[in-house]
């Protein structure tokens, strides 16, 4: 069986003689040997390997070194919005957005791209975008990350404005939101999404963080949608993997199952993503609103937004290279810190959530109630989720963009790996289909995404192939060893880790 150091969350030695292995993706490992010694040794060597020192010491730069590199540019900021901005002119003939360069050193804000795109009411203000950035958490400024495709409507982001106990307003600010609001000629409102729920935001005024939302904005209209934010989240990631685990050793204690899965609350996080995207999406739709997305830092809720209400509000993105650039664009562009959320270093225990693995389950949520609308099938999003947690690739080794450009050239690419294994991600059901979906969030609706949490349960029969098992079932078909394969498994083998990737490279 093959485990990378980072899909591990723990070792624990139990007895003298066993050792239990607990991983990211809802699988123990129990080691049992017969020489106490050799145990001992065992266990303590994977505590000192369990963490690298470095980024460096990840296994992504030794693939590098012994693969060519596939790092191949998806995802180009400026091309992707010099792309939007050939629709975006006024009934006058003018420009209503320009591609900004203000960020291309990472001096405004460090967690931003080098290039973004913002209202031409703000062209040639750089004092007032700098002052816009001393008054956003982080300097993360509102600009934009998409457009309907026939209408001035926009989705903006950012983190939010630095109110605190004195509650401060910026002048500066107030402009900058103001020429994002007339940039839609088809509404007077902004709406401003506020990801966290209303108690959370106001307590960040009196915190540490000395935050807040926009009160009192003109022509603003907030809305907050009440999603808990990291460590919630965490904890509910942590219940719903020790569910799974005693429900694999204890196949008689069904009665606890649904009552057990409720009190996870996995699937209730999961619905007020999936709630918050729908509102989004009927704001843009129904009321020809443009949105401005935020929660605290703007890279956790507001990416899991933004990214969800693109699924839902534009074809593009349902497609395999859509799905990608949306991807690169909303997370690891904008500055997901995947690093921390992952947990790839020791002392950041508060900083690791599953935010990532969140937005990927409110996809097939989405997708199991309208498979034929997606290009990609369920294969890819769980390849995806283990290319996210295995560390083979260094599209997600980083917390943001500057940090990524450094090891690109000593990486391999995740979505060169993709490519290569396109095929095996293609949805038969596939049909283009174009304007919104609108989904149903209500909680029976909703379920337990089984192939994933469940791949492991000796119990559970996956009902597609992965291509890691593809690819042993060809090897044994070549040197005909397939002796007892009436015997084999349809779904996951559970001796074979997605964690074999680099077996397809």
């Amino acid at each position: 069986m093959w485990v990378s150091f980072s899909m591990i969350e723990s070792v624990k030695k139990k007895e003298e003689v066993r050792v239990v292995i607990v991983c990211k993706d809802a699988r123990n490992l129990v080691l049992v040997g017969n020489d106490v010694q050799n145990i001992k040794s065992f266990y303590q060597n994977l505590q000192e390997l369990l963490y690298p020192k470095t980024l460096d010491s990840f296994f992504a730069f030794e693939l590098g070194l012994n693969h060519e590199n596939m790092w191949r540019p998806l995802y180009d900021a400026r091309a992707y919005f010099v792309n939007i901005l050939r629709k975006c002119v006024s009934d006058d003939g003018q420009p209503t957005w320009f591609i900004s360069d203000l960020n291309k050193d990472y001096e405004l804000s460090p967690t931003y791209p080098a290039y973004i795109c913002l209202p031409w009411a703000m062209f040639s203000k750089t004092k007032i975008l700098q002052e816009v950035a001393k008054f956003r958490s982080r300097g993360r400024i509102p600009c934009l990350c998409w457009m309907h495709a026939s209408k001035p409507i926009t989705i903006t982001r950012c983190a939010q404005p630095s109110v605190g106990l004195t509650l401060t307003e910026s002048t500066a600010d107030r402009e900058l939101v103001e020429s994002i609001r007339a940039s839609n000629p088809l509404s007077e409102t902004l709406y401003v999404i506020d990801a966290r729920p209303k108690v959370n935001a106001i307590g960040n005024v009196i915190g540490p963080s000395q935050g807040g939302y926009e009160l009192g904005y003109e022509k603003c209209i907030v809305k907050f949608l009440n999603i808990e934010n990291i460590h919630v989240v965490r904890e509910s990631w942590s219940l719903l993997r020790k569910l799974i685990t005693a429900s694999i050793e204890d196949t008689n204690d069904e009665l606890n199952w649904t009552k057990g899965l409720e009190e996870t609350g996995w699937l209730r996080h999961v619905r007020s993503l999936l709630l918050g995207a729908h509102e989004i999406a009927k704001i843009i739709e129904k009321k020809n609103s443009s949105v401005l997305i935020h929660c605290s830092d703007g890279w956790d809720r507001t990416a899991q937004l933004s990214s969800l209400s693109q699924i839902l509000l534009d074809p593009y993105y349902r497609t395999i290279k859509g799905f990608v650039v949306l991807i690169e664009k909303e997370w690891v562009s904008f500055g997901h810190k995947f690093q921390d959320r992952i947990g790839h270093f020791p002392g950041k225990k508060a900083e690791q959530s599953p935010i990532f693995l969140q937005w990927l389950d409110a996809i097939w949520q989405i997708m199991s109630q309208v498979p034929h609308y997606f290009e990609f099938n369920e294969e890819f999003l769980i390849s995806v989720a283990d290319g996210v947690y295995n560390s083979l690739f260094g599209t997600f080794l980083t917390n943001c963009e500057r940090e990524r450009r450094i090891i690109e050239q000593k990486t391999v690419s995740f979505w060169g790996w993709v490519k290569k294994n396109r095929h095996n991600f293609k949805n038969p059901l596939y049909l283009r289909r174009e304007g919104t979906i609108w989904h149903c969030a209500k909680q029976r609706v909703l379920k337990l995404w089984e192939n994933y949490w469940l791949r492991w349960d000796p119990y559970h029969k996956s009902t597609f192939l992965t291509p890691i098992l593809r690819e042993v079932l060809e090897n044994y078909e070549k040197d005909n060893k397939m002796k007892n394969s009436h015997n084999l498994r349809t779904g996951y083998d559970k001796d074979t880790t997605r964690g074999t990737n680099s077996h397809s490279l």
